[in-house]
């Protein structure tokens, strides 16, 4: 099977409180979560010890957001993560074809190492399978790729995703919640080893790059990588007092990589500032085109609202 990257998945955001988490999504973006204990009342009798209420998914325009308590991920009667007292944005995964062929060369061509989804360092030989159904499913380990990036079957995903129900369709058009969101611009990933971000990225997962250019707003020098569905913010903080430098510096581990943001393409910039004055909300940084929010207020994530387009992104017609 030829191996492709066919979309992003979800990123994956770390809390201490699920209900938190969904005030947030409701009170700001105006849009609901839905509970997986929702979904999975009981445990599966053939994965009796996979948790069911460990996470909520929230669809923010096209992005499927998954927020997990790591308190609650406990596998085998062991916490796979580490707990959290201040939410945090840990890593994102992709839905693949052939996702033997990209482990295989992951691991074993690039000397990237993987686990599986308790987060055990997995056999270089083997693809991991799941923890919560019969399909393989791979992580790649922060210290060497950067950041923790997920890798799952696409013909596993399974109805919880909003985008696999058939009557569903983005519409970039038009603006979804309270802030009006068309879709998600770009995600931006701090990285001070952008060699080995490209060499994942456009080597082996297949993207390519569209734009160079300094953000100012973040405060950044970045590369953008348009990959399958999705932009990627590849970006050297400024050597300043900024957010972007001040949150890059503090990782506990400095091989790793940081998962930032994500901003969003909206319909109107102006009530997207009204919205946030209406809730209280602080911006952290602002341009004629981009607003940040302050994380404090964001539930540790600077989002970003723009009303451009990176130069090169062709992926709608608005």
């Amino acid at each position: 099977m030829a191996r492709k990257v066919c979309k992003l998945y979800h990123p994956s955001h770390r809390v201490p409180d699920l209900g938190d988490a969904e005030r947030f999504f409701t009170s700001v973006f105006g849009l609901p979560s839905v509970w997986r204990s929702s979904l999975y009342t009981a445990p599966d009798p053939k994965y009796p010890t996979y948790p069911t209420d460990y996470c909520i998914f929230t669809c923010l325009a096209d992005v499927f957001f998954d927020c997990i308590d790591p308190q609650k991920y406990v596998i085998d009667d062991i916490q796979r993560y580490d707990t959290v007292t201040k939410p945090k944005l840990n890593g994102f995964g992709w839905a693949v074809e052939g996702i033997e062929e990209f482990y295989t060369d992951i691991y074993k061509a690039r000397g990237m190492r993987c686990t599986d989804q308790a987060d055990r360092v997995a056999d270089p030989e083997i693809c991991p399978e799941a923890s919560f159904k019969k399909s393989k499913l791979f992580y790649t380990l922060a210290e060497d790729t950067g950041v923790r990036y997920e890798f799952y079957p696409s013909t596993s995903v399974g109805s919880y995703d909003h985008r696999e129900n058939p009557e569903w369709k983005l519409r970039p058009r038009e603006g979804k919640g309270s802030l009006g969101i068309q879709f998600c611009a770009y995600h931006t990933v701090l990285t001070e080893q952008l060699d080995r971000a490209l060499g994942l990225y456009v080597d082996v997962l297949g993207g390519r790059i569209i734009h160079r250019a300094r953000n100012d707003v973040r405060r950044v020098n970045s590369t953008y990588v348009l990959l399958a569905d999705a932009v990627y913010e590849l970006s050297s903080p400024l050597p300043e007092n900024s957010y972007a430098n001040v949150e890059f510096k503090g990782r506990r581990h400095h091989a790793q990589d940081v998962y930032h943001a994500l901003t969003f393409k909206v319909t109107d910039l102006a009530k997207v500032k009204a919205h946030f004055q209406a809730k209280g909300l602080r911006i952290l940084a602002e341009s004629e085109s981009l607003v940040v929010l302050h994380p404090e207020d964001g539930l540790g994530i600077p989002w970003g609202f723009t009303s451009a387009l990176i130069p090169g992104d062709d992926r709608y017609e608005i």
